[in-house]
C-alpha cells in the first residue's frame, strides 16, 4: 500500500523517471505475497501503463492497460475499477488513432462509472467527455453532441474546474468534426482558459492545444 500510494503521487507529480525503481520493489512484494491479481497488484500494473501514457508512449501503454482491464474484469467483474481501466485503455487507443475501439470501450465504461460511482463524479464526467470526443473523431457528431448534452445539467451545478475544461475541449472537437469551425475555436479558447487556471495539474491537457489549434486552422 505504501508503494501504491507513492507511485500514485509520483504520477500526479510527474516524477516519472523515478518510478521504475519503485515498481521493482513493489513487484517483489506482490510476487512474494501472491497479490498479483489483487486490487493492489492491478493498481500497480495500471500505473505502469499510465506512466507510459504520460511519457507519450501509447503503444507501450496499451498492452499493459489492456491486460489489467482483462484481468480485473475476470476477477472482479463490473466495478468502478474496471470502468477506470477501460478509460485508461481508451485514452491510449485514442492517442494511437483507434477512435472506434476507444468509443466502444467508453460506451461501456461511462454508464458503468455512473452506476458504480455517480453520474456527477469527476471520473464519470471525464469518461463521458472522452466518449464524446472519440465519437466525434469517428464522424458520429450527432451522438457526440447527445452525450455532451446529457452531462450539461450536471456541469451547471458544480464549480467550474478541470472537468469543465475536459468537457469543453471535447465540445471543441465535436464542433470541429461537424464543420462548425468558428464555434469550435470559441470552445477551444474557453477550454484552454479553464485549464490555465488549474495550475500544474492541467499541464497534460494544455499540451494538447497546439495540435488542436493546427487542426482548427486546417478546418479538420
Amino acid at each position: 500500500t505504501i508503494y501504491n500510494n507513492l507511485l500514485a503521487y509520483m504520477v500526479e507529480a510527474n516524477q516519472l523517471d523515478a518510478m521504475p525503481a519503485i515498481f521493482a520493489k513493489a513487484d517483489k512484494i506482490t510476487a512474494a505475497s501472491g497479490q498479483g491479481d489483487s486490487t493492489l497488484g492491478l493498481m500497480i500494473e495500471q500505473l505502469k501503463g499510465v506512466r507510459f501514457a504520460k511519457l507519450d508512449q501509447p503503444a507501450r501503454a496499451e498492452p499493459i492497460l489492456e491486460r489489467v482491464m482483462t484481468q480485473r474484469r475476470a476477477v472482479f467483474g463490473r466495478s468502478a475499477g474496471l470502468a477506470v481501466d477501460m478509460f485508461h485503455v481508451s485514452r491510449a487507443k485514442m492517442a494511437l488513432g483507434k477512435y472506434k475501439e476507444a468509443s466502444l470501450l467508453l460506451a461501456e465504461a461511462w454508464p458503468m462509472a455512473s452506476e458504480k460511482l455517480s453520474p456527477a463524479a469527476q471520473p464519470t464526467l471525464i469518461m463521458g467527455a472522452t466518449l464524446a470526443e472519440a465519437l466525434a473523431e469517428t464522424g458520429d457528431s450527432r451522438e457526440a453532441f447527445r452525450v455532451l448534452a446529457e452531462m450539461d445539467p450536471i456541469l451547471k451545478n458544480i464549480p467550474v474546474g478541470m472537468t469543465h475544461g475536459v468537457v469543453e475541449r471535447a465540445h471543441a472537437v465535436a464542433l470541429l468534426k461537424a464543420g462548425q469551425i468558428v464555434e469550435a475555436k470559441s470552445a477551444t479558447d474557453r477550454a484552454e482558459a479553464i485549464f490555465k487556471r488549474q495550475g500544474p495539474a492541467a499541464e497534460i491537457y494544455l499540451k494538447s492545444f497546439p495540435a488542436l489549434r493546427k487542426r482548427l486552422a486546417a478546418g479538420r
